[in-house]
């Protein structure tokens, strides 16, 4: 309950800094390596897959789900939600097992992936690297009641993710390291640094 509590006055403490910060680049000239203003964007998963829309970057299948306070309160209007033992419909869009849900916070890492009862079921949960863990499986199935999500596909990838760096505009950087949605363990190196190997991005995608 303390580390809660604590967690939760740094959260508020940053984002009041970060609005202070703002507020003195608004009021000065000065040049700024990182755009601030995009930090309001970055922070919201949903913004972030608008931005990617509008700018023809494919995205996964997604909906959006909705709860008023973003707290264990009822749907915003209109929206449904059903679910099933190996499958969601959220707005008439149905989502079979296995499925992603993501909040749409994007401060919260907690992201889950739902599996099928053909496939033992339960769900595995990804989280901020603690020590040499970054997800455990857990047997529960039904998705969670409470806060606001965003329900994709889930997306195979041999075992490995992609974490883009940076993107420039003839630039890019970015590395492959085992995806924690194997068996949650980091893989390290002699010197205990995490194993990540640069990947080669194709001239057509760093155009797109």
């Amino acid at each position: 309950m303390a580390t809660s509590r604590l967690f939760c006055w740094l959260f508020i403490l940053l984002v009041f800094l970060w609005k202070k910060l703002l507020h003195l680049v608004k009021s000065i000239s000065r040049f700024m390596i990182n755009d601030l203003e995009m930090q309001r964007i970055i922070r919201d998963r949903e913004q972030v897959y608008s931005l990617l829309k509008s700018e023809n970057i494919p995205v996964p299948r997604y909906e959006v789900l909705k709860r008023k306070d973003d707290l264990n309160q009822p749907l915003e209007d209109s929206q449904i939600m059903e679910e099933h033992e190996d499958h969601l419909t959220i707005n008439n869009q149905v989502f079979t097992k296995p499925f992603v849900e993501k909040p749409v916070n994007a401060d919260d890492h907690n992201i889950y992936i739902y599996y099928p009862q053909a496939a033992g079921g339960g769900s595995q949960r990804l989280f901020r690297k603690v020590y040499e863990r970054s997800s455990i499986y857990s047997p529960i199935s039904r998705v969670r009641k409470f806060g606001s999500y965003i329900y994709e596909d889930f997306m195979p990838t041999d075992g490995q993710d992609v974490k883009v760096y940076t993107i420039g505009l003839d630039y890019a950087h970015a590395e492959a390291r085992k995806s924690p949605t194997l068996d949650g363990r980091v893989e390290r190196d002699k010197r205990r640094k995490r194993i990540e190997i640069p990947s080669y991005i194709k001239r057509k995608r760093k155009r797109k």
